[in-house]
């Protein structure tokens, strides 16, 4: 068992590198298309994995063979190939918000499909988020917002 401290040091650090992936990826985009970009991240990310799996000696070679690891593992890495095309064409800020509002999205597609209570704290929420995201991602005029 690890201790609190170790823990809140491994944490800190996964925030580190998460926060700088989008500042990163908008300098690296401009030299590298988006896919070749994309098959980098995943390529280290299994090397970094794999590595951390070996050393852990929790290796399981049945999950390679779960059609679920791999439809997970095509999601995961459609996800960062529209990330990187979406960040060719905009702010790395804008991209860190709208990626991390998928929260909000969760909380949205659990209510629709999932049959999820949606309770007026959780609406409220929902709103907020979506009326923040709204505010951030537009460009101020003297009129009104327009989006930038």
């Amino acid at each position: 068992m690890a201790s609190n401290g170790r823990l809140y040091v491994l944490l800190l650090l996964m925030s580190v590198v998460l926060g700088t992936q989008f500042p990163a990826s908008k300098l690296v985009v401009d030299t590298m298309d988006p896919l070749s970009l994309t098959a980098f991240r995943m390529a280290l990310g299994v090397v970094v994995a794999v590595a951390a799996i070996a050393i852990r000696g929790r290796w399981d070679v049945r999950a390679f063979r779960s059609p679920h690891s791999w439809a997970l593992g095509g999601l995961l890495a459609m996800v960062y190939l529209l990330l990187n095309l979406g960040i060719e064409r905009t702010t790395a800020s804008k991209t860190a918000l709208l990626l991390n509002v998928s929260v909000v999205y969760v909380a949205i597609f659990m209510v629709v499909f999932f049959r999820e209570r949606a309770t007026p704290s959780k609406t409220a929420g929902i709103l907020a988020s979506l009326g923040g995201l709204v505010v951030l991602s537009s460009e101020p005029t003297l009129i009104g917002y327009t989006t930038a």
